[in-house]
C-alpha cells in the first residue's frame, strides 16, 4: 500500500514538472491556443481571426497560424486590399487546405502562392478546418457580396470528410446562415480523461500508446467518416444524404460565381483509407467528376497522385501523412503542390491588369 501511495505521488509530481516544461504535454493545450484565433462567425459558422500571429498545436506538433486582414492564413499579417493589381485565385477547403500542423510556407497553399505570385497571380487561402460545401458557398457569398472582395477564380478542395459534415453537422438555414444541425452541449467540467492525462505520467504515456496502436488499426479498419466512398453501409448511414446536400451547396456556389463571371474549379484527393483500399474510382471521384462535367466546371483529380498500384499503401501513407494522422505531412504538401503546379488551373483565373494582357501561361 505504501508503495502504491509513493508511486502515485511521484507520478503526479513528475506530471506537474513535465507539463510546465513541455507545452506539448498539456492535454488541452491545443484547445487553449485555438480559442485565441478560431472564432465564431454568425454568417458561415466559424473562421480564423484576422491579423493574428498565434502559436498553434496539432497533436504534439507546434507551429504558427498567421492570418492577413481577411482572416486568411498567410505568410504575414499583411493588409489585403479588396481589389489588387493581379488576378486572384481563392482557395477553399478544410483542415488539409488550411494546412494544420505545418508552417504556412511549407503547405501546398503557401508553396503555390509563392510560385504563382512570380507568374502574376495572387493566391488567397480562405480555407479553415471544419469547412464543407455549406461554408464554401456562404463564405464566398459574404466575401463577394457583403465585403466586396474582388477575385477572378475559385479553387475548392473538397475533402472526404465534407460528406459527413454535410450530413451530420451543418446546414444552411432559411436566413442563409450556416448553423449546427444539432449544437453540442457546452462542457461544464473537465473530463476525467483530460484530468488524468494532464496530471499523471502513467495515464499520459498509456493514452499515447493507445492512440498509436489505435491509429495503426484505423488504417485497416476504416475511418467512419471516410468509409462512405467504398463502403455501401456507410454510404447509406450518412453518405447519401451528405452527398445530396454537398451537391446542393456546390450548386449554390456555382450559381453565385457564374453571376459574377468567376471561374470555378473543383479538386479532390484521397485520405489514407482511400489509399489503403486503392479507391481510385469510388464515390468521391465519380460524383465530382459527374458534377463538374455536367456543369462545365474545371476538375482536378489528385487521387492518382497518391495511389500507386505498384506501391504498398502503407509506404505511401508513411511518406505523405503525419504519423498516425490523416493529414498531410510537409512531404505530402510538397507532393500536392507539385501536382497542382503541373495543372492548367492558372488559365482559368487570368485577366487583364490595368489594360495590359496577362502573362502567357505555359
Amino acid at each position: 500500500m505504501a508503495f502504491v501511495l509513493i508511486f502515485a505521488v511521484l507520478d503526479v509530481g513528475a506530471a506537474q514538472i513535465l507539463k510546465r516544461t513541455f507545452s506539448a504535454w498539456r492535454f488541452q493545450e491545443r484547445g487553449v491556443l485555438e480559442r485565441k484565433y478560431r472564432i465564431v462567425s454568425p454568417i458561415y459558422h466559424h473562421d480564423l481571426a484576422a491579423s493574428t500571429d498565434a502559436r498553434s498545436m496539432w497533436g504534439n506538433i507546434p507551429y504558427h497560424t498567421t492570418t492577413n486582414s481577411l482572416g486568411f492564413r498567410d505568410d504575414a499579417t499583411r493588409e489585403v486590399p479588396l481589389r489588387g493589381p493581379l488576378p486572384r485565385l481563392l482557395l477553399l477547403g478544410d483542415s488539409f487546405t488550411e494546412g494544420v500542423g505545418i508552417a504556412f510556407d511549407s503547405t501546398f497553399a503557401g508553396i503555390v502562392a509563392t510560385k504563382w505570385r512570380d507568374a502574376g497571380i495572387e493566391v488567397l487561402n480562405g480555407a479553415v478546418a471544419g469547412y464543407s460545401p455549406a461554408m464554401y458557398y456562404r463564405k464566398t457569398k459574404y466575401l463577394l457580396d457583403e465585403l466586396g472582395l474582388s477575385i477572378d477564380g475559385v479553387l475548392v478542395f473538397i475533402d472526404i470528410s465534407d460528406i459527413s459534415n454535410e450530413a451530420r453537422q451543418y446546414v444552411v438555414d432559411s436566413a442563409d446562415h450556416v448553423i449546427d444541425l444539432e449544437a453540442p452541449p457546452e462542457p461544464r467540467f473537465r473530463s476525467l480523461k483530460a484530468s488524468l492525462k494532464d496530471n499523471s505520467v502513467l495515464f499520459h504515456v498509456g493514452d499515447a500508446v493507445k492512440d498509436v496502436i489505435g491509429s495503426r488499426k484505423r488504417y485497416a479498419l476504416r475511418e467512419e467518416i471516410a468509409a462512405w466512398t467504398f463502403d455501401s453501409a456507410a454510404f447509406e448511414r450518412y453518405g447519401r444524404v451528405g452527398a445530396q446536400r454537398a451537391v446542393e451547396n456546390m450548386d449554390r456556389l456555382l450559381a453565385l460565381l457564374r453571376r459574377q463571371e468567376i471561374a470555378l474549379t473543383v479538386a479532390i484527393y484521397p485520405w489514407p483509407d482511400q489509399i489503403a483500399h486503392r479507391d481510385t474510382s469510388g464515390r468521391q471521384v465519380r460524383m465530382w467528376r459527374q458534377w463538374t462535367s455536367a456543369n462545365g466546371v474545371g476538375f482536378l483529380n489528385f487521387f492518382p497522385d497518391f495511389i500507386d498500384p505498384a506501391e504498398d499503401p502503407r509506404k505511401t501513407i508513411g511518406r505523405y501523412f503525419i504519423p498516425y494522422d490523416y493529414h498531410w505531412s510537409t512531404e505530402g504538401h510538397r507532393h500536392l503542390a507539385a501536382a497542382l503546379l503541373r495543372t492548367d488551373v492558372r488559365r482559368r483565373v487570368s485577366r487583364p491588369v490595368h489594360g495590359v494582357a496577362s502573362p502567357q501561361v505555359r
